[in-house]
């Protein structure tokens, strides 16, 4: 991606201490999302020399979803 956005809704942000570590994780998975980071696209990732991850299907060359 090149942009990303992450809408934070500060009347939901709870100043307690004791929660700071559970905003700081959702911050943080929320700025993977912005940045193409998803379960659904795991199956596309490839490796450093550019070959798929996972198995692709002959006929169509993407991996076999939801099967």
């Amino acid at each position: 991606p090149i942009a990303g956005h992450a809408n934070l809704c500060p009347g939901s942000i709870s100043t307690k201490p004791q929660e700071l570590d559970t905003l700081l994780s959702t911050v943080k998975h929320e700025i993977l999302h912005a940045l193409g980071f998803s379960v659904s696209l795991y199956a596309f990732y490839r490796d450093d020399n550019g070959h798929p991850r996972t198995p692709r299907r002959s006929e169509t060359g993407k991996p076999p979803l939801n099967e």
